[in-house]
């Protein structure tokens, strides 16, 4: 009878679509059934015994033979993971799962146990458990960005704030000191020209990285000297390194260096670096620009002897809203996107920035990598025969925007150099002036009251052919949008406000 059980047993386990398997009170394995040769490639006599365990792979193979023997001594159910060799080689994880055997009588018989192929709910749960590293670090990468997002609308009003009060502070000098004491005026106007500086370019920074960033920067390419840019940089960045008192020293080759890219964009990213060398440098301290050939290349040097930077914001620095440590004493960091507009500028010029520091107090050193013109000779532009914002005579100006304080002023500032102003402030009002006034240049703001400044160019341009009218974009829409459809109207050039007045005599001059 007994040995007719067991080949009922046997009959059934080779046909069951698990691994099943049989002991006796030993320990030996005395049964496989079909489906483990089948997985395993094992041989019927190879797998009896303890030669079952052969077919684990051998990382696992010490640990499930601990549970097998523990669980055997103890007489207990047990159950155990590990990789088991397929027939071709490879290896699939399984679950073991057995329990022990008894006679009636209560007597130890061995174990019974079933190995199934548990292989893709691994892989599922791998997957799961990568999932959830990666929801987790982008949470936390959310947090930070989150933080950092915070922390630069603090400080834009913070920088925002801190020129505003000393310019709110001029006009009520000026107003109170302009006619009992003149003589202070230049200096109240020269310190309201300097933050009024301030605020431009954290203006100018935050609309360049916005372009940047959705890849509507154009740049405008052309056969520039490395030593005109380096100088324009040192020029823009003069004022605050004499303030700070540091010593700035500049090392360029010898030789000529050219480059073909964007002349105001490569200054915009040499300023950048040395400003913030001069921010995060004490006073007093060392700013040195150097640069030399490499190959195909020229790098760039701007090191400096100040604060330095911790180890783990080194790899960061370049990331939007990324500052160093602020204080209240010396919150002058800017907003954290100086470094970032240097990279994806830089990038777009076809090349590479780096930065290292060894640490706090151990100063800094940013190195850029731009390729070099294909070939290094260029003819420079030939140079005016007439001085800077010389005129030959004055101008027909013509002045049009609605913002009255904006366009008064500028008509006083051209007025001063000795041209013809006409000042209004529609749309309909410019095209009657230009029909008695014949204006020779055009200052155009273009959101007018009642027709746009893109129709009041266009309709200059048909009623005046042929007559050398010059007609000047002057608004606060800097967008390429905008830019390409003033082209289209009519428009000569377009000028984002505010203007520098060099850039205006320059156009008067010509």
């Amino acid at each position: 009878m007994l040995r007719e059980s067991e080949q009922r047993f046997r009959n059934m386990a080779d046909h069951a679509p698990v691994m099943m398997w049989v002991t006796d009170a030993s320990g030996a394995c005395t049964y496989l059934n079909r489906r483990w040769h089948e997985f395993t490639g094992q041989p019927p006599h190879a797998a009896l015994g303890l030669g079952w365990l052969d077919a684990i792979h051998p990382d696992d193979r010490a640990a499930a033979e601990a549970s097998f023997l523990v669980a055997d001594a103890r007489r207990v159910p047990f159950e155990t993971e590990y990789r088991l060799r397929r027939c071709d080689g490879s290896h699939r994880w399984v679950i073991d799962a057995a329990a022990p055997r008894f006679t009636d009588a209560g007597d130890y018989l061995g174990y019974v146990g079933s190995v199934i192929d548990i292989a893709e709910r691994k892989e599922a749960e791998q997957l799961l458990r990568e999932l959830n590293r990666q929801l987790a670090r982008r949470v936390a990468e959310a947090g930070e960005q989150d933080s950092r997002k915070n922390e630069f609308l603090a400080t834009l009003a913070h920088e925002l704030r801190n020129p505003l009060a000393p310019l709110r502070n001029g006009v009520e000098l000026i107003r109170r000191l302009g006619s009992t004491h003149p003589q202070r005026t230049p200096d109240v106007l020269s310190m309201m020209e300097r933050q009024l500086a301030h605020m431009v370019r954290l203006v100018d920074d935050l609309m360049d990285i916005a372009r940047v960033s959705r890849g509507k920067v154009e740049l405008r390419q052309e056969r520039v000297a490395l030593a005109a840019v380096v100088q324009s940089a040192v020029e823009a960045c003069r004022p605050l390194l004499e303030r700070a008192r540091h010593h700035l020293s500049v090392e360029l080759p010898a030789q000529p260096l050219w480059l073909d890219g964007d002349p105001t964009r490569l200054a915009q990213v040499l300023s950048n670096v040395m400003n913030n060398a001069a921010k995060y440098t004490p006073t007093g301290g060392r700013v040195a620009v150097r640069a030399q050939p490499v190959g195909g290349t020229v790098v760039i040097e701007v090191q400096d002897n100040g604060e330095g930077i911790r180890k783990e914001l080194v790899g960061q620095v370049f990331d939007l809203f990324v500052q160093g440590p602020q204080t209240i004493a010396a919150a002058q960091g800017g907003l954290g996107i100086g470094l970032s507009l240097v990279r994806k500028l830089v990038e777009l010029h076809g090349g590479v920035v780096d930065l290292h520091s060894a640490g706090p107090g151990q100063g800094t050193t940013v190195r850029i990598t731009l390729p070099l013109a294909v070939q290094e000779e260029a003819l420079l532009p030939a140079a005016s025969t007439a001085p800077d914002g010389a005129v030959d005579g004055g101008r027909r100006v013509l002045v049009v925007d609605d913002n009255v304080d904006a366009a008064d002023s500028l008509g006083m500032l051209l007025a001063g150099g000795g041209h013809e102003i006409r000042v209004v402030h529609t749309g309909r009002a410019a095209l009657e002036a230009a029909a008695s006034f014949r204006p020779q240049l055009v200052f155009l703001d273009i959101g007018l009251p009642d027709l746009s400044g893109y129709d009041v160019a266009a309709t200059l341009r048909r009623d005046h052919p042929g007559s050398g009218l010059r007609i000047v974009a002057l608004t606060g829409w800097g967008n390429q949008q905008a830019r390409d459809r003033s082209a289209e109207s009519g428009f000569d050039l377009h000028l984002t406000k505010p203007v520098a007045m060099d850039v205006l005599h320059r156009l008067l001059s010509e």
